[in-house]
C-alpha cells in the first residue's frame, strides 16, 4: 500500500512536469510566432526589423526569456552586433504583485507578521521587473529601507524552461547547426548557472556587501539588512537620489537648465568624474565589479556621488586577467599594436572554425584604425571613443570563430556602458581626460596592478614595437599637422581650436610616454637589473 502510494506520487509528479513543459512550449510557440511571422511581409522584412520583432517576443515571454536576452546581449562573441544592440534595449515592462500577495511571500519567508518586521510598509512598489518588485519601508529604528521581493512561482517556470531550452540544445548540437561556432548545451549551461546566481537575493546581498567595503569611499552602495533577508526577499538600505536614466529623459525632454531647477545641488561635471573613478577603481582596484551598470542602475546623489543598486549581475577579475586588460589599454595609448594585440590574444579561447591569422589581421588594422583616430582632432566622437573600438574587436572575435570568458566580457561592456554614459555627458565632461586622472592618481598605489602591468621584457618589446611604427605616426604626425588628413572647410576659428586641442592631447600622450619609459628604466634597474645596453642595441637593429 506505501510503496502504491509512493508510486502515485511519482506519477502525479512526472504528469505535473510534463504538462508544464508542454503548456510553456505551447505559449512560446505561440509568442514567437505571433511576433516573428510578421518578418515575413512588408514592411517588416529586412533583418533590423527581424531584431526588433524578436526583442518584443523575448519581452512578452518574459523571466527566463528576458535573462537569456540580456545574458545574450553580453555576448558580442557569439551575436552579431546589431542583434545585441537590440537585446540591450530589453525592457521589462510588467505589472506589480498584488500587496497582498507580496506580503504574504515577506511573512512566508522571514517568518513574522509584515508589523512585526516593519514599522512602515508601502504597498505601491516603486519598481517592479519579472524576477521581483521593490517597495519602501521603515524599520523599527526608524531606517528607510528598500525591500526586494521575488516573485511566487518564478522558480518553477524558471526550471520548465531550463529543460525545454536544454532539450532543444541537445538538437541543436546533434545536428551542427551552429557549425561547430559554439556549444549550445554549453551556453545553456553556463546561462541556467548565471541566471540561478540572479534569482539567489542572498548572494546579490552578499555582493553588495564586497562592494561597499571596495568602494565605501567613492561610491553609495546600500548596507544590506541581513535579519529581514533571505533568499528570496532582500531589504536594504534606500538610497536617495534620481537615476541616472532620469536625468537623461529630464535633459532630453526639457534641457540641462530644467534639471538643475529641479536638482539645484547636482553638478554634472562633478558627478560625471566621480563615475569614472568608481567604475575604473572597480575594474582595475578591487577587482569585483558591477556588471549592469547602465543608467537604471546608477543613482545620483545629493552630494554628486554614484549610488549603485541591483547586485544581480557582477564581474571578478583575477590579478592575471586585470593585468592583461590594463596592459592591452596602456600599450594602445602609447601606439604598441602588437603589444596590444598579444593582449587581446590572451582574453580568447578557440573553436573549430577559429581563423586566428585573419583576427590578427582584422584586429590589428582596427587597433590602428582606433589609434589614429585619437590622433586625428577631425574625427568623430564615435571613432575616438573606446567603447566602440571594444566592439569592433569583439565582432572581429566572433566572426573569426573566437569566444572570450564570462568575465573579460562582462569588463568591455562596463566600459561599453561607461564609454555611453560618458557620450551623453560629452558637454560636462571628458572620458579620455578623467582616465588619465585616474591612472596619474592611483598608479602609486596600485603596485601590484600597475606595477606588474609590464614584466621587463614586455617593456623591451613595447619600446621595439614603438620605435618601429614611429616613422608611421611621425608621417601621421605631419599630415594632420599639414591638414592632409579630415580636410574639412572651417572658420579660422574652429581650426585653430582643434589644432590647440590636438597640441594639448599631444602633450598629454608625450608626457604619458615618458612616464611608460621612466617607469620601465626603473623597473629595470630596481627589480630585473636587465641591462639597458642590450636594449638599446635591440633598438637599433
Amino acid at each position: 500500500m506505501i510503496l502504491l502510494s509512493y508510486q502515485m506520487r511519482s506519477i502525479y509528479r512526472w504528469m505535473t512536469v510534463h504538462l508544464t513543459d508542454l503548456r510553456r512550449i505551447l505559449f512560446v510557440f505561440w509568442v514567437f510566432f505571433k511576433h516573428c511571422s510578421q518578418w515575413l511581409f512588408p514592411p517588416y522584412n529586412s533583418h533590423s526589423s527581424f531584431y526588433v520583432l524578436l526583442r518584443q517576443a523575448i519581452e512578452e515571454l518574459g523571466l527566463t526569456y528576458l535573462k537569456l536576452g540580456q545574458f545574450l546581449a553580453m555576448r558580442f562573441d557569439i551575436l552579431p552586433p546589431p542583434l545585441s544592440q537590440e537585446l540591450s534595449l530589453l525592457f521589462e515592462a510588467v505589472s506589480p504583485m498584488p500587496f497582498d500577495q507580496a506580503k504574504q511571500v515577506i511573512e512566508y519567508e522571514l517568518e513574522q507578521p509584515l508589523e512585526a518586521l516593519f514599522a512602515e510598509f508601502d504597498p505601491q512598489s516603486i519598481a517592479a521587473a519579472s524576477v521581483g518588485q521593490v517597495h519602501i519601508a521603515k524599520t523599527h529604528t526608524g531606517e528607510t529601507v528598500a525591500v526586494k521581493i521575488q516573485r511566487e512561482g518564478i522558480r518553477d517556470i524558471f526550471e520548465s524552461d531550463m529543460r525545454i531550452m536544454a532539450r532543444l540544445a541537445q538538437v541543436v548540437d546533434y545536428f551542427n547547426l551552429l557549425g561547430g561556432l559554439i556549444s549550445a548545451s554549453d551556453t545553456v549551461s553556463e546561462f541556467s548557472s548565471w541566471t540561478r546566481g540572479e534569482l539567489d537575493f542572498q548572494r546579490e546581498g552578499h555582493v553588495a556587501e564586497r562592494l561597499q567595503i571596495a568602494l565605501g569611499h567613492l561610491a553609495k552602495v546600500p548596507k544590506i539588512h541581513k535579519n529581514l533577508s533571505n533568499k528570496h526577499v532582500l531589504t536594504m538600505e534606500f538610497i536617495e537620489g534620481y537615476t541616472l536614466a532620469r536625468v537623461f529623459k529630464i535633459i532630453e525632454q526639457s534641457g540641462v537648465k530644467a534639471l538643475y531647477t529641479q536638482v539645484p545641488e547636482l553638478d554634472l561635471e562633478i558627478f560625471g568624474k566621480n563615475l569614472v573613478k568608481t567604475v575604473l577603481y572597480q575594474l582595475f582596484v578591487s577587482g569585483i565589479f558591477h556588471g549592469d551598470p547602465h543608467p537604471g542602475n546608477l543613482i545620483v546623489c545629493q552630494d554628486n556621488r554614484v549610488g549603485l543598486v541591483d547586485f544581480g549581475i557582477f564581474g571578478e577579475l583575477q590579478h592575471e586577467q586585470q593585468t592583461i586588460l590594463a596592459r592591452q589599454i596602456e600599450t594602445i595609448s602609447i601606439g604598441d599594436i602588437n603589444g596590444c594585440f598579444r593582449c587581446i590574444a590572451k582574453q580568447y579561447y578557440p573553436s573549430d572554425e577559429t581563423d586566428f591569422d585573419a583576427f590578427e589581421q582584422d584586429a590589428k588594422t582596427l587597433l590602428r584604425q582606433w589609434y589614429q583616430a585619437s590622433l586625428d582632432p577631425d574625427s568623430s566622437l564615435k571613432e575616438q571613443h573606446l567603447g566602440n573600438h571594444s566592439a569592433e574587436l569583439m565582432e572581429a572575435a566572433r566572426r573569426h570563430g573566437l569566444r572570450g570568458g564570462t568575465n573579460t566580457l562582462l569588463f568591455w561592456r562596463s566600459l561599453y556602458v561607461l564609454d555611453a554614459t560618458a557620450l551623453k555627458l560629452r558637454d560636462h565632461f571628458n572620458l579620455f581626460e578623467e582616465m588619465h586622472v585616474f591612472f596619474t592618481e592611483y598608479r602609486s598605489s596600485l603596485p601590484q596592478i600597475l606595477g606588474n602591468i609590464f614584466t621587463p621584457k614586455d617593456y623591451q618589446h613595447a619600446a621595439i614595437s614603438v620605435y618601429q611604427q614611429l616613422p608611421h605616426h611621425l608621417n601621421m604626425t605631419d599630415k594632420i599637422n599639414q591638414n592632409q588628413i579630415g580636410t574639412q572647410h572651417h572658420t579660422i576659428q574652429a581650426s585653430k581650436h582643434r589644432q590647440n586641442e590636438w597640441v594639448s592631447n599631444h602633450q598629454i600622450g608625450i608626457l604619458l610616454i615618458s612616464v611608460f619609459i621612466f617607469t620601465g628604466i626603473y623597473f629595470f634597474l630596481t627589480r630585473k637589473m636587465v641591462p639597458l645596453q642590450a636594449l638599446i642595441a635591440d633598438l637599433l637593429l
